[in-house]
């Protein structure tokens, strides 16, 4: 009974200690970074549901709603606490946050070890951390197809039996209304049946797959009942139908091969964000195999078939990795299960962990010079003779290569098993918190992630400074003043001046010269007839390369920076207006 009780609230501490490095990365400092164009899209589309909507939204960039049942959340959240950055994410911040929590109700087919480590392993993926800080529906798409099949997974209760194929139906129904980002993932399940039909036949075509089917098609409908109800919000939000709709739309304009990711994009993504899951599910997915464990061998199949989706979809993203990180999080797992087990047995540790400290210095040696490398560093001190450099790389991996055949000579092979499986389970586990953390606290996201089409600066919040002086100057409340935008407002910036009226003819006694314009940077102003005093702001970074890849991947991988353009605005203010004032004048621009 005792140590029942003592297993009982170890375990009570593992979850306490999964949700809280779930809850750190996704909730603090939400709102440092600004939105993109992109989530923009969707705080705007939501803030057209609150009573006070962007007076320049929708525009002649008009998006539909893609992601309903996202959207009318964080309407709900906007009129509660009011619209912010923070306020945008909320909701799939709360997500991400669940999502870590759904593997520990995943009871009766995997180990509680096996799912505690899976719940760790979502709780710091880099692209789940990256996800639920990013307005929009994926991360709720990702949440609910991911309790679906947890609640299907589940043993049936012999009282209740049709229950979890009512709440698998309902479940899958939240997700496809969420957005078009779960098509893929539906797609990478019915891939990896078809797979398991082919390599594992006993599991796929078994009574019990069977029986489940049909008792899941007793209740598909309402699948589609739950999507309609959740996207129109119980019919409150009437574009919801036409949100479902869309998102389908979106999902097959995509296989028209015009994604800004290519297939080894999408690849080197994974590789630099996620070596960690990789790696460890890769492993763990051997074992699964040589075992003959029924689980494993299921979810290394979903993981590849979202694998193969990703590579075949041509409107992918790296966003796309969730489904393949969610099932290796578990065959990750179950490897790393296997490894602690041969640790607890053996009886002698001083080798393993003597070789495992020689191989971690030897490792962090080489990353040290490589990173110094790429950053110029070593260049000057060598004065850039690259021969030399390499040559100092090539004999620290020479060193820990004899240190690894020293040490299964004198000892065992065994030793050498455990403390490689030890070192590389360590130093891809560092990479991947890097990583997750750059994404999590990086105000300007820059291109750290390497799917991003533009990503936005902080130079916003002096745009908007610069629009509160001149409205205080025009109207004496920093929000009144009206602003006219010369040209297609990026959606980004029109989240940026939201809180601003639009300018009409009847604003003012000249309708031909607005007191406070917006316009992209080179646009002429002879047409307004006043002279005007001009402020440019670099809002957006852009690629500044061309091709699949930035064009020195290895200091991308180790770095994450790469060359970048940047796309401005510029605020123009009449000068009566700013002789009003207090602004840093410069020269007139007329």
């Amino acid at each position: 009974m005792k140590r029942e009780l003592i297993r009982i609230r170890w375990q009570h501490i593992g979850i306490l200690i999964v949700l809280l490095l779930s809850w750190l990365p996704r909730m603090l400092d939400l709102g440092a970074r600004p939105l993109d164009n992109s989530e923009a899209v969707h705080a705007l589309n939501a803030a057209q549901l609150t009573p006070d909507p962007a007076p320049y939204w929708p525009g002649e960039q008009e998006t539909i709603s893609s992601s309903p049942l996202y959207e009318w959340l964080t309407a709900a959240v906007f009129q509660i606490v009011g619209s912010g950055e923070t306020e945008a994410r909320f909701v799939p911040a709360l997500a991400g946050l669940l999502l870590a929590v759904v593997p520990l109700t995943f009871r009766g087919r995997l180990s509680r070890l096996t799912l505690l480590l899976g719940s760790l392993f979502i709780a710091l993926s880099p692209v789940a951390i990256n996800l639920s800080r990013t307005a929009g529906g994926m991360m709720l798409g990702a949440l609910f197809l991911a309790a679906s099949v947890a609640a299907a997974a589940q043993p049936a209760r012999q009282e209740k039996p049709d229950r979890k194929w009512i709440l698998t139906a309902v479940l899958l129904g939240a997700a496809l209304a969420s957005g078009a980002g779960v098509f893929n993932g539906l797609l990478s399940l019915g891939l990896a049946y078809l797979l398991a039909r082919l390599l594992f036949p006993q599991a796929a075509l078994s009574e019990t797959v069977r029986d489940g089917w049909r008792e899941f098609m007793r209740y598909c409908w309402m699948t589609s009942l739950t999507a309609v109800l959740l996207a129109t919000a119980i019919g409150m939000y009437r574009f919801g139908l036409a949100g479902l709709g869309e998102s389908i739309v979106m999902w097959l304009r995509g296989w028209i091969p015009f994604g800004q990711l290519s297939a080894l994009g999408f690849l080197v993504a994974g590789i630099s964000y996620e070596p960690f899951i990789l790696f460890t599910g890769i492993a763990g997915a051997v074992l699964a195999w040589r075992r003959s464990s029924s689980s494993g061998k299921l979810l290394t199949l979903w993981a590849l078939g979202a694998f193969l989706i990703g590579l075949a979809y041509p409107g992918r993203s790296a966003q796309d990795w969730i489904w393949i990180v969610l099932p290796l999080s578990f065959v990750s797992a179950e490897g790393i299960t296997i490894l602690l087990g041969r640790l607890i047995g053996r009886e002698r540790w001083l080798q393993v962990v003597a070789l495992v400290s020689i191989s971690l210095v030897l490792l962090g040696a080489a990353l040290v010079t490589l990173i110094s490398y790429v950053n110029g560093y070593l260049q000057q001190m060598v004065i850039g003779d690259n021969y030399l450099i390499g040559l100092a790389l090539f004999a620290m991996l020479l060193l820990l290569s004899s240190v690894f055949v020293l040490f299964g000579l004198g000892w065992s092979w065994d030793i050498v098993w455990d403390g490689a499986g030890i070192t590389l389970v360590l130093v891809t586990l560092a990479l991947s918190l890097s990583a997750a953390w750059n994404l999590a606290n990086d105000p300007g996201l820059g291109f750290r992630a390497l799917w991003a089409s533009n990503s936005p600066t902080e130079n916003g919040v002096y745009l908007q400074s610069t629009l509160e002086n001149a409205s205080l100057a025009l109207t004496g409340s920093s929000t009144a003043a009206p602003v006219f935008f010369q040209g297609d407002p990026d959606p980004a910036l029109v989240w940026r001046v939201r809180a601003y009226p639009r300018y009409e003819p009847s604003d003012g006694p000249d309708a031909a010269a607005p007191p406070i314009l917006i316009a992209p940077q080179g646009a002429g102003l002879s047409i307004y007839g006043a002279e005007y005093f001009g402020q440019d702001f670099a809002l957006n970074l852009e690629r500044g390369w061309f091709g699949m890849l930035p064009p020195d991947l290895l200091r991308w991988s180790l770095t994450h920076s790469a060359p970048t353009g940047s796309t401005g605005w510029v605020v123009f203010i009449q000068a009566d207006i700013i002789a009003l004032g207090e602004f840093s004048t410069g020269s007139a621009v007329e």
